[in-house]
This record gives structure tokens, C-alpha cells and sequence, in this order.
């Protein structure tokens, strides 16, 4: 399991270090299309990373949790709601 967390993880990275580079301005305009839509093709491949790392918790023991986050599994979910749903006021 955590291979493949730790393979997920490196390939989101390398998916946002393809995102964020800088290409030089002289391509042509089917280039430049070219490249826009392998960044749309290389965004649609982060969603599942983003929908799946609200899992995060599943990884710890209640132990590792505590020691790491400082607060247990109900309490970090509970301050997870508050925060959603402050979010989603403003």
C-alpha cells in the first residue's frame, strides 16, 4: 500500500512539475495548442489523486495519528467540518 501512495504521490509531482514549466515563446501556434491540451489531458490525471487524499487518515495507526497530528481520528474530522463548511461560507 504505501508503494503505491509513494508512486501516486511522485507521479502527481512530476504531473505538477510538467504544469508548471516554462516554454520559450518562439513555438509555433499548433505547438502551443499541442502542449496546452497534454496540460489539460495531465490536470484530468491529478483528479483522482485529489479525490482520493481525503483517505490520508487511513495510512496512520491511532498511535502514529496522535503522535504526528496531535489529535485523534474524530477530532481532526471534526475540525476538517468546521473548516469545509467555513470554506464553502465565504
Amino acid at each position: 500500500m504505501a508503494d503505491y501512495c509513494n508512486d501516486v504521490i511522485d507521479e502527481f509531482l512530476e504531473d505538477m512539475g510538467n504544469l508548471t514549466d516554462n516554454f520559450d515563446d518562439l513555438s509555433t501556434g499548433s505547438d502551443n495548442e499541442l502542449r496546452a491540451e497534454n496540460r489539460r489531458a495531465k490536470k484530468r490525471r491529478l483528479i483522482p489523486f485529489y479525490r482520493t487524499r481525503k483517505d490520508i487518515l487511513s495510512y496512520f495507526s491511532a498511535d502514529k495519528l496522535m503522535a504526528t497530528f496531535r489529535f485523534d481520528r474524530p477530532s481532526i474530522e471534526l475540525i476538517t467540518g468546521f473548516i469545509a463548511q467555513k470554506l464553502m461560507q465565504n
